[in-house]
C-alpha cells in the first residue's frame, strides 16, 4: 500500500509539473477573470471579451433572461447581462464553461453529464447555504457557487489520467462499501478534494476556494481562509446527496440533512423550505450540461 502511494504522489507531481498534459483554462477565460479582478474595469470591458465567445455570450444570456434573474425585461446585450447577473455570478458562469471546455468529455468511468448536474447542483446549494447559515454568513455567494461548482474537479483528474488507480478505487469502495473520500486517503495517500485543490492551485484560483476544494470532505482541517467555504461545501453536496443528486461514485451519504443544518446553525423555520428548494434546484442543474 505504501508503494502504491508513493508511486500515486509521483505521478501526479509530474502531472502537475508538466505544462502540456493537464488542462488549462481557455485564454479567454483567464481574460475575463484577470479584467474582473482589475478595479478599474468597467462592463464594457468586460462585455467586449466575453462578446468574443459566443457560445459564452450565448450562456451569460441565457441566465440573464432566467427566471431566477429575470426582472420582467429581456436582456438582449452583455453589458446589461453582466450588470444584472453582478460580477460574483459572471465570474462563476466563466469559470464553468472554462473547466467543462478544459476537460471536456475524455473519462474512462465517469459520466460527465451526470458530473456536472451534481456539481452544478452543489454550487448552487452552497450559494443559497451561505445565505441562510448564521454560523457562515461571512461567505460570499458567488464564491460559495464557485467552490461547490468545483469541489469534485480531482475526479475528473484521476479519472482522465489516473484510471487505473480512479477504478481500482471504485472496486476497493464497492467491496467494502466506503465511501469514495474514505478509500482515496488508504490507496492514494490523498482524497480528490486534495487533487483537486492541487489543480487550482495551478489554475491561480483564490486561495479560499482552493482550500475549500482541498477540505470539503473534512472542512474542519481547512486552513483559516477556506474553512467557512469548507463548511457549506461539505454541507451542500451532504444535502444534494440526500436528495437524489448524487454521484454515485463517491457512495453512500454519510451526512444527514438534520446534521448539516445544525452544523451551519441553518434556523428551524427555514430547514424543510431548503430541502424543497435542493430539488428545484436539481431542475435548474439538468439544464446545466444543455
Amino acid at each position: 500500500m505504501e508503494t502504491r502511494v508513493t508511486e500515486f504522489r509521483a505521478n501526479l507531481e509530474a502531472l502537475l509539473a508538466s505544462g502540456k498534459q493537464l488542462p488549462t483554462l481557455p485564454v479567454l477565460v483567464i481574460q475575463v477573470q484577470r479584467a474582473l479582478a482589475n478595479e478599474m474595469s468597467g462592463l464594457r470591458d468586460i462585455g467586449a471579451i466575453i462578446e468574443r465567445d459566443p457560445a459564452l455570450t450565448a450562456r451569460l444570456l441565457r441566465v440573464a433572461n432566467s427566471v431566477m434573474f429575470s426582472r420582467g425585461d429581456p436582456v438582449n446585450s452583455i453589458g446589461v447581462a453582466v450588470g444584472r447577473l453582478g460580477m460574483g455570478h459572471v465570474r462563476s458562469l466563466c469559470l464553468a464553461v472554462g473547466v467543462v471546455r478544459a476537460f471536456g468529455d475524455s473519462g474512462q468511468r465517469l459520466d460527465h453529464k451526470r458530473y456536472w448536474e451534481h456539481s452544478a447542483a452543489v454550487g448552487m446549494v452552497a450559494e443559497r447555504l451561505a445565505d441562510l447559515s448564521k454560523r457562515y454568513a461571512r461567505v460570499d455567494g458567488a464564491e460559495a457557487y464557485t467552490a461547490g461548482l468545483l469541489h469534485d474537479v480531482g475526479l475528473l483528474v484521476t479519472d482522465q489520467f489516473f484510471p487505473e488507480d480512479f477504478a481500482g478505487v471504485q472496486e476497493e469502495m464497492d467491496f467494502e462499501g466506503t465511501a469514495r473520500w474514505r478509500t482515496e486517503l488508504t490507496r492514494l495517500g490523498m482524497d480528490h478534494g486534495n487533487i483537486g485543490g492541487r489543480v487550482l492551485d495551478r489554475w491561480q484560483l483564490p486561495a479560499s476556494v482552493r482550500a475549500a476544494v482541498a477540505s470539503h470532505h473534512q472542512p474542519d482541517t481547512a486552513p483559516p481562509e477556506g474553512g467557512d467555504l469548507a463548511h457549506l461545501v461539505w454541507g451542500a453536496e451532504a444535502l444534494c446527496t440526500a436528495s437524489g443528486l448524487e454521484l454515485p461514485q463517491e457512495g453512500n451519504a454519510e451526512v444527514a440533512p438534520a446534521d448539516v443544518f445544525d452544523a451551519l446553525d441553518v434556523p428551524e423555520p427555514k430547514r424543510e423550505a431548503v430541502i424543497a428548494e435542493v430539488g428545484a434546484i436539481g431542475e435548474r442543474a439538468r439544464q446545466f450540461t444543455h
